[in-house]
């Protein structure tokens, strides 16, 4: 199996490939990009990076 991202130039969405098939996506929905949503085989989370800088974030499950 090949995994592979894929942004798109238009818009800030980055596109999780597998094969050549899409998975799973990520849209910026902030100028900074601390809160993000994202979909991975049809479930949906929200990632929250802590601080502008940091490289530590949460990822929640938007089900739970």
């Amino acid at each position: 199996m090949v995994y592979m991202l894929k942004r798109n130039f238009w818009n800030n969405n980055v596109e999780l490939l597998r094969d050549d098939h899409v998975i799973g996506k990520i849209e910026k929905s902030d100028f900074w990009g601390i809160h993000t949503k994202g979909y991975l085989f049809d479930k949906s989370y929200t990632f929250l990076s802590k601080g502008n800088f940091s490289t530590c974030t949460e990822i929640w499950d938007d089900k739970n």
